[in-house]
């Protein structure tokens, strides 16, 4: 099987193993979402019933960041619940 881009690129699928090609929608979606060090994706997936990318986005355990009301740099101990944009 073959899939053709907008611009007549040719990719043969079956050459990459389903490994490989979750790595690079991980790559993908961190390019697109503009995330950093410490920052990176951890997982994404497309739904296309729903018509929704999921991305779930992590940072390195022990990562440090500077609070912004005393601006010293401190460890992070609880994180937000899961949220959406559009």
């Amino acid at each position: 099987m073959h899939a053709s881009g907008p611009f007549g690129i040719f990719v043969d699928l079956r050459s990459f193993s389903a490994k490989e090609t979750q790595m690079r929608d991980e790559e993908l979606y961190q390019q697109i979402l503009g995330l950093h060090s410490p920052w990176s994706v951890d997982q994404g997936e497309l739904d296309q019933e729903a018509s929704e990318i999921n991305v779930n986005v992590e940072h390195p355990r022990g990562t440090k960041f500077f609070c912004p009301e005393c601006d010293r740099e401190l460890p992070c101990h609880d994180h937000t619940e899961p949220r959406r944009s559009r």
